[in-house]
């Protein structure tokens, strides 16, 4: 949390600096560097005045419990599937001090603090550091959800060529939880399959030809798939390498298992008329400490995902990104939930899956530049309406990963329909309350033993 009020600046920074800041302060912009202290005690906050010679007591912020309404959102959305709070969670219990100064004081800073405090953590990011000081201990483990409702819709999940259990993480995954699923695969490799597939909770679905012959991605097996379920409403589509889901409470994440995963998603959009695509958010997005809403609104849906069976898909490269917006221009409200989170290795990071090809040769370049054309089409016929005076441009650049050089950066305020409210259902009300039952690493392990 970085504002005005709790901002303290190198006394040797220029004039200029400070009022151009946070404009002339980038990741870009080495020269200089960004502490962010985090303490959960006044006296840490004095004892950081003294080290940094500052008089930052009436500038360390904390928010009180009572805010934790307007950034969870739980009240607004009527989200009452899964207790969520952001009660505890670091952006809302902890003093925030934020100390600019140069990057050649980054050992300097480390060096006084660690000295005078006993529990310390700090992480660097470029020229951004965060420090925690004496964080409250957190308990490790996974949260269970006990049996109750039943998850209602098919659950797919699409492989190729990862029959092995370091890739085929998914159908792995939802055995251990005794979740029923349908694991769609190429002519190709049913015997592969078939010779390492569990089928106590799994059936092996054989597509009817090599769709990645095509070379058009897994839009194909996604629209078969549609067409296979189509007698239901919606189809859960799972990317084939999910390693576990999480849980986010209280600004932290443990693992989750059990059939509320699905059931408590399925549960809350069933009040609603116009919900498009849905899907959990993805671990590795959600920050520890940071206080989220349950829900983020009219953004993208990806590899979790809960899909209307009468979906369309037709690209070839960022097919989830391009039918979230399209579902987004109809007025629909996509879904992305942040009770329950997924986790994957990062793209092409895995063994096989059939769009190999994409994460080689300048794959990842390829696939920024065919969205941004798409998107620049979209525009051109008609099928995007921006506010004021944005554009195609707008709403998708680039934005360089530490993983990859290229990557899409989407910012989906621009759309006119990123504020498309929920239209709800008369006289239905969600009432399921999905139980959760914590167990430590330790006794999560003496239950599986």
């Amino acid at each position: 949390m970085d504002n005005k009020k709790n901002r303290i600046f190198d006394e040797k920074l220029t004039d200029e600096f400070v009022k151009d800041y946070p404009d002339s302060f980038s990741p870009s912009n080495t020269e200089y560097l960004k502490c962010k202290i985090r303490c959960y005690n006044m006296d840490d906050v004095k004892k950081i005045n003294e080290l940094l010679k500052t008089e930052s007591i009436k500038f360390a912020q904390k928010k009180t419990i009572g805010n934790t309404e307007s950034t969870d959102h739980v009240i607004e959305y009527n989200f009452n599937v899964m207790d969520f709070t952001n009660k505890g969670s670091s952006d809302i219990d902890a003093y925030h001090i934020v100390y600019i100064t140069f990057m050649t004081n980054l050992d300097y800073i480390r060096t006084l603090i660690t000295k005078e405090f006993t529990k310390v953590s700090s992480k660097l990011q470029r020229n951004a550091l965060s420090i925690q000081i004496n964080k409250p201990e957190v308990k490790r483990g996974y949260w269970i959800t006990e049996p109750g409702l039943k998850i209602k819709y098919p659950i797919a999940v699409l492989s190729f060529n990862r029959a092995n259990d370091r890739d085929g993480l998914t159908h792995k995954l939802l055995t251990k939880m005794k979740i029923q699923h349908n694991l769609f695969i190429e002519p190709q490799h049913e015997e592969m399959y078939k010779n390492w597939y569990d089928p106590e909770y799994c059936k092996l679905i054989v597509c009817p030809r090599n769709f990645s012959e095509d070379k058009m991605g897994s839009c194909r097996v996604r629209t078969y798939i549609c067409e296979y379920f189509k007698s239901w409403f919606r189809v859960w589509m799972l990317d084939d390498n999910i390693k576990h889901y999480g849980r986010l409470q209280s600004g932290i994440k443990n693992k989750v298992e059990g059939h509320g995963i699905f059931s408590s998603v399925e549960e809350y959009i069933k009040q609603y008329n116009n919900v498009g695509l849905v899907s959990h958010n993805y671990w590795p997005f959600i920050t520890e400490g940071s206080g989220r809403a349950c829900i983020v609104k009219n953004g993208k849906c990806f590899s979790s995902i809960l899909c209307p069976t009468d979906a369309v898909w037709k690209y070839k490269y960022e097919e989830d990104t391009l039918l979230s917006i399209e579902y987004i221009q109809k007025g629909m409200c996509n879904l992305c939930f942040n009770h329950v989170l997924y986790d994957k290795p990062t793209s092409g990071i895995s063994k096989g899956g059939n769009q190999d090809s994409l994460y080689n040769n300048g794959g990842y370049k390829t696939k920024l530049e065919y969205l941004q054309c798409i998107l620049k089409i979209m525009e051109i016929e008609g099928k995007l309406s921006f506010i004021d005076d944005k554009n195609s441009t707008d709403l998708c650049g680039c934005q360089s990963l530490k993983s990859k050089k290229y990557h899409h950066k989407m910012d989906y305020k621009v759309l006119k329909g990123k504020n498309n409210k929920l239209v709800k259902k008369l006289d239905h009300e969600s009432v399921h309350q999905c139980k959760l039952k914590f167990m430590t690493y330790d006794e999560y392990s003496d239950k599986e033993e």
